[in-house]
């Protein structure tokens, strides 16, 4: 081979040789310098880092009450207020630590809810810590009632997932008190503030519930604010078409019953059209049997209500039981209903068991 072939491959190689290397190196650099990947991890309630959290910023009017509660609390400060609460002449002092989420305010979380007194130049913690309770807060802002010229402070809370609920506080002779509680134990739901003749003043509230707790009727529950403490006034219920076979009938009639929901004239009037038996109202309700029963009809989950029904044109007869689903307990009826003007109509219950 010549040579000077042979000089042209070596250099070829040496070349190529190089190249390798600077792009091994350029990689390595990278994989160096590149940021860590990030994985998102869903929790219910936000956990303090293990590492060293830079010192939340603190606004330097409060920095002695911020360093007063320091080491006695989780997160950062998200809210601080200094007002006259109670109309004594003294300010309180509300401090609420925790994390906030920017993607859901539902993920946020009051972790500490504090409250400071000073007296000449003296500071004093007043009571527990207010967000140590079964639902947790994701939000706390002062706010204003009608007729009062006093401020409370609102607390959102949530189970976490598709319930929300209210607690307001109120200071009265220098110690915070719970004016109003609502929260659903079970289902979902919200409760919101109205201002009816928008003034900046609440006036009342709405309590929405549409799950399993109300048998999935549409309620909402009114209370209005008379000045010193929230009063339910009614409830609006969702009772839907008329129904259209003798079974559903009954099963309204029970559900319906069963709800016992006071001052709702959707369900006191869809009840009269319902039964016709005026003595009707004497039969027991036993809840636990009942919402249980109905509860698993309703989601088509369970055989818990057994139906035997015999229909004509114009009338039918039924015998209902209802199954316990905790226990051998059960309750059997038997309705006599009418046909007419296109409607079934209980016109006779009597109860067998």
């Amino acid at each position: 081979m010549p040579k000077w072939i042979v000089l042209l491959l070596a250099g070829i190689l040496l070349l190529s040789g190089c190249k390798d290397s600077n792009v091994q190196k350029e990689t390595a650099v990278q994989e160096e310098t590149a940021a860590p990947s990030v994985t998102a991890v869903s929790q219910s309630t936000p956990e303090p880092s293990e590492s060293p959290n830079p010192v939340p910023t603190v606004p330097d009017s409060f920095r002695k009450y911020y360093d007063f509660v320091d080491g006695e609390h989780l997160g950062n400060l998200i809210f601080h207020a200094k007002e006259d609460l109670d109309g004594d002449g003294t300010d309180e002092i509300i401090l609420a630590f925790g994390w906030i989420s920017e993607e859901d305010p539902l993920d946020s979380w009051v972790s500490d809810l504090v409250f400071l007194r000073e007296t000449d130049g003296q500071l004093t913690k007043l009571g527990d810590n207010w967000a140590a309770q079964a639902y947790g807060i994701y939000k706390v802002e002062l706010i204003r009632l009608q007729g009062s010229n006093k401020k409370y402070l609102w607390c959102g809370l949530t189970n976490g997932g598709w319930l929300k609920g209210v607690q307001i506080i109120e200071f009265q002779n220098s110690e915070p008190r719970e004016l109003f509680y609502i929260a659903s134990a079970t289902g979902s739901g919200e409760e919101t503030l109205t201002d009816d003749n928008q003034d900046g003043y609440y006036d009342g509230l709405i309590s929405d519930r549409s799950s399993y707790d109300v048998l999935y009727y549409e309620t909402q529950r009114y209370y209005r604010w008379t000045g010193k403490e929230f009063v339910y006034v009614s409830t609006h219920t969702d009772v839907g078409e008329y129904p259209g076979s003798v079974k559903e009938t009954i099963l309204q009639y029970l559900a319906l019953r069963v709800l016992n929901i006071e001052y709702s004239p959707e369900i006191d009037a869809r009840l009269a059209e319902l039964c016709t038996d005026t003595e009707a109202d004497q039969a027991e309700t036993a809840p636990d049997v009942w919402t249980s029963s109905l509860l698993e009809s309703i989601l088509e989950i369970g055989d818990t209500i057994d139906f035997q029904i015999k229909e004509a044109a114009d009338a039918a007869n039924a015998i209902v039981t209802l199954k316990s689903v905790e226990s051998d307990e059960h309750i059997v009826f038997t309705f006599d209903l009418l046909h007419s003007d296109g409607k079934w109509v209980i016109d006779r219950l009597e109860q067998l068991e």
